[in-house]
């Protein structure tokens, strides 16, 4: 299989586990980042922080079987939501913004990661 349908199916993939998890959880995404703003940052920190963990060689989980690839899938998982959550509020604003982030030319939205300063990406430009 070539890369570009690598990538197509894995998009699938990934939107089909947020539909599932939408359903079963409800938008507790959404719930929970309007209590915590920085929402995002404690779930990403906390599924890059296994990924370094069940990555080295010859690790073996102890309490669940969660392969490298699904730690990956959930971390592109909550990426997608935050900038689903982020394009919904420019749509429908809710937050103030902080520092502006532009995901591709024209399109403004709300950060609020203290490190993030009119980060660019996507576009190749860093400020």
């Amino acid at each position: 299989m070539d890369k570009l349908k690598i990538h197509k199916t894995l998009c699938d993939e990934t939107h089909k586990l947020y539909e599932d998890k939408n359903s079963d959880y409800g938008d507790s995404f959404s719930r929970l980042r309007k209590r915590y703003p920085n929402f995002v940052c404690m779930r990403l920190f906390d599924k890059l922080n296994r990924l370094d963990t069940i990555i080295q060689p010859g690790y073996e989980c102890k309490v669940s079987d969660e392969k490298v690839e699904d730690t990956l899938m959930d971390i592109a998982n909550y990426a997608l939501m935050e900038l689903t959550e982020r394009i919904a509020d420019r749509v429908n604003p809710m937050l103030t913004p902080k520092a502006p982030v532009s995901i591709a030319e024209g399109h403004e939205y709300s950060c609020n990661c203290k490190e993030a300063t009119n980060i660019q990406f996507l576009n190749g430009r860093k400020d």
